[in-house]
């Protein structure tokens, strides 16, 4: 599909000119040129449980592929819990630490011996087949264990592709 004048070649450089009425004034327009989407940071806070838990945080509305996972820790706690992103296909799969329908896309990360305020750079350890989600597909955080008294987040980094 193309947008009011934009020439077939979608690419890096495409922008699209939306128009429309500025707030002031019902007679006049505005146009304003922006840029599609095409590389999201989803954060998710760590939960603070006390046994293991799965949370679904992210939705993907296009086809893309995780191309990044960063772990920040900013209060460490004692336990013996780990973090794990996941891939999940289909709706009545349950966040787990693995089963049908769910793609693990790194090691799973230690909550507690993690050090305070340093970015942690996850090694994607799926193929790009296994981190690539269609629309849909969904991601989701499992922790293994209680996370009480910690706080932290994840951050993961999508590209759409196709």
């Amino acid at each position: 599909m193309l947008f009011r004048n934009e020439g077939p070649n979608l690419g890096a450089t495409t922008t699209v000119n939306e128009v429309g009425l500025k707030p002031a004034s019902n007679a006049s327009t505005a146009a304003s040129d922006y840029k599609p989407t095409t590389r999201e940071t989803v954060t998710v806070q760590v939960p603070t449980t006390a046994a293991s838990s799965g949370t679904y945080f992210f939705e993907a509305p296009w086809k893309c592929q995780v191309i990044a996972i960063h772990f920040n820790l900013t209060v460490v706690s004692t336990g013996a819990a780990t973090g794990l992103i996941e891939k999940i296909v289909g709706d009545s799969v349950v966040p787990a630490a693995s089963g049908a329908g769910i793609t693990a896309l790194h090691t799973a990360q230690d909550l507690h011996g993690a050090t305070v305020n340093t970015r942690v750079e996850e090694t994607i350890s799926a193929t790009p087949t296994g981190a690539t989600l269609n629309p849909g597909d969904q991601l989701a955080l499992f922790t293994s264990a209680s996370t009480a008294g910690i706080s932290g987040y994840f951050q993961v980094d999508v590209v759409q592709i196709g």
